[in-house]
């Protein structure tokens, strides 16, 4: 049984079964992110985020947060868990109060889409991508950017690992930025696909998974510069620019979803798929894995929470 009030073990699992299956937008879900007492925040291309509870399995509408003027493209939530961010379709990211509901800062400056918002680190920084080949960095007290780093392709989603920002692009390259030391990157990684997400596990941030448009996932070692797995699977079609992938929380596994609505995971260590498994009935667009479950939402408005049969047995 799922409730809110108790903080979630971070284990790793394969995904087999719906623990719960609930419409949680008016729109397509792209994306998704648990706290680590187990509420779940949602957004979608309704222009909406809504915040969720569970009791007895079954998902209830806590409050949605409002104030963007374009369709949620990412959602984060910073260390502490008191703010959320969101990138959107109307060239800004917002800073939401979780406790309050209160939209907190609007940042402006980007001249595309916001098509990623990550925390990096604090709750007092925060990088975001746009589709205006530009990767900023901004304080969250005083709402100012501090960089901007010209990257040259559009930015489909950032991240932070290992003391850097990571950023994945339509040019199909990952490139390293380091803020502390000027303006510059460091560092490209060439991928076989146009990068539509990338993702860490929580405590090995120096390995790095992205999914591509050429329909894999690809595991690269930040460290190396090199991609070290490529996975590939028949039932495996990438439904979007911005379809999410995410490593589970210890890094054992990765998963993403499908345009057949399947969900598929692979052992990193083995390289072998460990599930296929459609609960969805449509493409499947976002993923997160950061609380210790996998959550998924898909473009007909649904998300489900997942779990392994041995988990329910």
């Amino acid at each position: 049984m799922m409730t809110s009030r108790q903080t979630y073990a971070l284990h790793d699992f394969i995904p087999q079964e719906a623990a719960c299956k609930w419409r949680a937008h008016n729109s397509e879900v792209t994306s998704t992110r648990f706290t680590s007492t187990g509420i779940l925040a949602t957004g979608g291309f309704d222009k909406l985020i809504n915040i969720w509870n569970f009791v007895a399995d079954q998902a209830r509408l806590q409050s949605t947060l409002r104030g963007s003027n374009g369709g949620i493209t990412s959602i984060d939530i910073d260390p502490e868990e008191q703010l959320l961010s969101a990138s959107s379709n109307d060239c800004a990211a917002r800073i939401w109060h979780l406790t309050t509901q209160r939209l907190k800062l609007t940042l402006t400056g980007h001249g595309g889409k916001v098509l990623s918002a990550r925390f990096l680190g604090s709750s007092y920084r925060l990088a975001t991508g746009s589709q205006d080949r530009t990767v900023k960095v901004w304080d969250i007290r005083s709402g100012a950017c501090l960089q901007t780093f010209m990257a040259g392709s559009s930015c489909n989603d950032v991240i932070a690992a290992d003391g850097v920002i990571v950023s994945g692009h339509f040019d199909k390259k990952i490139r390293v930025w380091d803020a502390r030391c000027g303006r510059n990157v460091i560092n490209e990684i060439s991928v076989g696909g146009r990068v539509t997400s990338l993702d860490v596990p929580l405590d090995v941030t120096t390995s790095l998974v992205c999914c591509t448009k050429d329909h894999s996932l690809e595991i690269v070692d930040l460290r190396k510069s090199q991609v070290r797995h490529v996975f590939s699977d028949d039932n495996f079609k990438v439904a979007t620019d911005q379809t999410r992938c995410s490593f589970s929380p210890n890094g054992k596994y990765v998963a993403v979803g499908s345009t057949d609505g399947s969900v598929l995971s692979w052992d990193v260590e083995t390289q072998k798929r460990v599930s296929c498994e459609q609960i969805h009935t449509e493409p499947v667009i976002s993923s997160n894995w950061k609380s210790g479950r996998l959550v998924t939402g898909d473009k007909n408005k649904t998300c489900v929470i997942w779990t392994s049969s041995s988990m329910t047995s």
